[in-house]
């Protein structure tokens, strides 16, 4: 109580009725920063299936998180489920594009757009962006690559996934309002 009558002293009861109902908006997650990357096998679908200048999508069999900063550390080493994807045409969204499993932490990418970048008879490069979410975290968006190389007995790959952080509306919101209330009470008081 004596800490709302302070608040009385200081802020008219507008602002009092402001700052009480912007409280409740917390962030209960934060947004996913970091990179991961992949490396495995895999195989282009569509086309003749001998080279890659005419495949119009590919299927990951195998698939191991190669690198990993920031918030996806605890997936290094871990396999990873990758969705088959199709880019000629694009069907996109593909929710999930891949899924790595870590404890109680569940990584997935949801692929939005993909674009192909290059490809010949031995090689492809596709990007795409889309949205990452992890157990404990805010949906984050994201983008993703791919780089294929067609071997003598199979097809190797890596990819890599980087999302960083973009605030929130609820958070600049309580972080303006914040600033408007310090900067109010030292014009009044100041």
């Amino acid at each position: 109580m004596l800490f709302v009558e302070s608040l009385n002293k200081c802020l008219p009861r507008q602002w009092l009725a402001v700052l009480l109902l912007a409280l409740p908006i917390s962030a209960t997650a934060m947004p996913i920063n970091g990179a991961i990357g992949f490396g495995g096998l895999f195989s282009t679908t569509g086309g003749t299936g001998v080279e890659f200048s005419d495949a119009t999508g590919l299927d990951v069999s195998f698939a191991l998180v190669a690198a990993a900063s920031g918030d996806y550390l605890p997936a290094l080493g871990s396999s990873a489920t990758f969705n088959a994807l199709v880019f000629i045409p694009t069907t996109t969204p593909i929710a999930p594009l891949w899924t790595i499993n870590v404890g109680a932490i569940t990584y997935s990418f949801s692929l939005l757009d993909v674009s192909l970048m290059f490809r010949d008879s031995d090689q492809i490069n596709l990007t795409g962006s889309g949205f990452v979410s992890a157990t404990g975290f805010d949906d984050t968006p994201g983008q993703w690559t791919f780089s294929g190389e067609q071997g003598s007995s199979f097809s190797t790959f890596s990819s890599i996934t980087e999302s960083n952080a973009v605030p929130t509306p609820a958070t600049l919101l309580l972080l303006i309002a914040g600033l408007a209330g310090i900067g109010f009470s030292r014009r009044r008081f100041g």
